[in-house]
């Protein structure tokens, strides 16, 4: 019994190991299957033709190359001065009656700026009138006095040789007994007071010019000082010199000033100038220049363009450069003394300068052209600003290698180099519209 139950499990073991297999094999096969399938698939499939890159082109404005003759121009900013600000001061010690301009006021030659009370002044000159009245009166009296000195001289000399004749008759008769000691005392005594006052009369004429040249002079000093008291009061009302624009006003109707207190200023529209630091490295440069070449120059004020003309240099330089004096040619009404102004100065012209936007320039020496609608670098020398016709800032450049016809890119392209291709809008316009 036992070996019948053997040989039935040794029997059944095969059959239950191909089961097995059969379980794991099919999976295998039917992956294996679908990996050949995709390979098949794969390699059976149309081939397509390997995508080739395309150059990017660059839109780019363009200005032609035209050499000639151009001014650099020169930017600067200076401010508005002037040499004629007159500063209207109190004269003396006084009160302001009326003060009717105020800062800012245009106004006409002859129209009153300031008036002080007059009665202030007026003591002072009568004080002074009075005291060259009685200079005047002394003059005249010592005038008088000297006369009657040069006609009492000559009795007072007859008076002393009468003296004199009295006491040599006096001697005689007290030789001859007939007159006592005391009578040629008495007429020695006589003798010597009219010898004194003829003494003292000649004195008198003789010191007379030095008296009368002290009381001239004393009479000067006190015209002096009437002319100074006079001039006060007339300087207690002041007008307008010329027709101008009141710069500041520091006091008030009423107020009480000392003597030289500067009460407001006024300064002329036509005497007003542009001071304007020119750096050394063109200082030169226009120092140099004949003096029948003027440098000219141009300035924004108001929206509305001035023109300047380069009057002088300051007597003195500084480590910044030197000071240059401009003149308006119309200084219109709306300029005020210490308006700052940018102001573009006319460098001596350049033959065969190039004026191109400032857009153009690349490190401030080089410059891109179009050739074959590929960009061309170019060195330059830039000469400074232009005033050019387009909008934007301008620059003169120059350089052997720039020939008339030349198209120099405009547009700033951040990644301009040699052979970058291009193309000028102009034309791609064109083709847009074809």
């Amino acid at each position: 019994m036992a070996a019948m139950t053997e040989e039935n499990d040794q029997a059944s073991r095969p059959r239950g190991w191909a089961r097995r297999t059969a379980g794991w094999v099919v999976p295998v096969l039917v992956v294996a299957a679908g990996v050949a399938a995709f390979q098949y698939l794969k390699s059976s499939r149309p081939s397509s033709p390997p995508a080739t890159p395309e150059e990017r082109v660059w839109q780019v404005d363009v200005v032609d190359v035209a050499p000639g003759r151009h001014h650099p121009r020169l930017p600067l900013h200076g401010q508005i001065t002037s040499p004629d600000r007159l500063q209207v001061s109190a004269p003396a010690t006084a009160r302001i009656d009326r003060l009717p301009v105020r800062d800012g006021q245009a106004v006409s030659e002859g129209e009153l700026l300031v008036a002080f009370d007059p009665a202030d002044f007026e003591p002072a000159v009568r004080a002074a009138r009075a005291t060259l009245a009685d200079v005047e009166a002394q003059i005249e009296r010592e005038r008088q006095g000297h006369e009657f000195d040069r006609s009492a001289l000559e009795m007072e000399k007859a008076i002393v040789e009468n003296a004199r004749r009295t006491l040599e008759r006096s001697r005689s008769l007290s030789e001859r007994d007939l007159a006592s000691s005391s009578d040629v005392d008495n007429a020695r005594d006589a003798l010597n007071q009219a010898q004194l006052a003829r003494n003292s009369r000649e004195q008198a004429i003789e010191t007379f010019p030095a008296r009368l040249a002290s009381l001239e002079a004393s009479r000067e000093s006190a015209a002096a000082e009437l002319a100074r008291a006079e001039r006060d009061l007339a300087r207690a009302t002041a007008r307008a010199p010329f027709d101008g624009i009141i710069g500041s006003v520091t006091a008030t109707a009423g107020d009480q000033v000392a003597a030289n207190t500067d009460v407001l200023e006024i300064y002329s529209l036509e005497s007003l100038e542009l001071r304007a630091t020119i750096p050394a490295r063109h200082a030169n440069e226009l120092l140099g220049r004949d003096s029948d070449q003027a440098t000219t120059a141009s300035a924004r004020h108001g929206g509305k363009m001035l023109d300047l003309t380069l009057a002088r240099f300051a007597g003195e330089a500084s480590g910044e450069g030197l000071t240059a004096i401009f003149t308006f040619d119309e200084p219109p009404a709306s300029l005020r003394l210490g308006d700052v102004l940018r102001l573009d100065v006319a460098r001596p012209a350049r033959d065969g300068s190039v004026p191109v936007p400032y857009s153009a320039l690349y490190g401030n020496n080089r410059v891109y052209r179009v050739v074959d609608g590929r960009l061309e670098r170019v060195e330059v020398t830039v000469l400074g600003d232009h005033r050019g016709s387009g909008e934007g800032r301008w620059v003169l450049v120059e350089s052997p290698a720039l020939r008339p016809g030349d198209r120099i890119a405009t547009t700033h392209l951040p990644n301009a180099i040699d052979g970058l291709k291009v193309e000028p809008r102009g034309e791609a316009a064109d083709r847009d519209a074809s």
